[in-house]
């Protein structure tokens, strides 16, 4: 996802008006650092993607929208703020069903299947699980196949029928 979010700012820094191209950079900034993993100065991560999503909202850029909004929910999944965590996939999951994007809607159910494994909502879980492999049926991407199969069993283990897993 975070690869993809890099060749995403890339493509469309070239075509974005200058207070747009800023929300990028910054949006990018804060991809790296969520990437490093550096939490030391959670305040400022979550006020550089908002600021992001402010300005992508401004001149309604959907896609940017989509992609702070992810970002966003990222660290607050990090963070441990799970409710505000899904209600920030779920803004970026509908984006992206507006837009058709099977590939960012699999990694949002995804992201949104993790969660319920972090809350204990097994059956939520495993639903969002089955929806995003019902979206890759068609694709077969070995990554994101991956990614949900871990979520799966870290479900399963989770909820303490591991042998439901096999």
């Amino acid at each position: 996802a975070w690869v993809e979010l890099g060749r995403v700012l890339a493509a469309v820094r070239e075509d974005l008006p200058e207070a747009v191209n800023v929300a990028l950079f910054e949006l990018e900034d804060v991809r790296r650092r969520l990437v490093r993993v550096v939490l030391d100065e959670p305040p400022q991560i979550r006020l550089a993607a908002h600021d992001a999503l402010v300005l992508f909202q401004s001149v309604n850029n959907l896609e940017g929208m989509a992609a702070a909004y992810e970002q966003i929910g990222d660290y607050s999944f990090a963070q441990s703020a799970m409710a505000d965590a899904a209600q920030l996939y779920d803004q970026a999951l509908q984006i992206w069903i507006q837009r058709s994007d099977l590939q960012k809607q699999t990694q949002l159910l995804t992201s949104l299947g993790y969660v319920d494994v972090r809350t204990g909502e097994w059956l939520h879980g495993v639903s969002y699980f089955t929806q995003a492999l019902s979206l890759l049926a068609d694709e077969g991407d070995p990554g994101n196949m991956a990614r949900i199969a871990s979520g799966l069993a870290a479900l399963f283990n989770e909820s303490g029928l591991p042998e439901s897993a096999l």
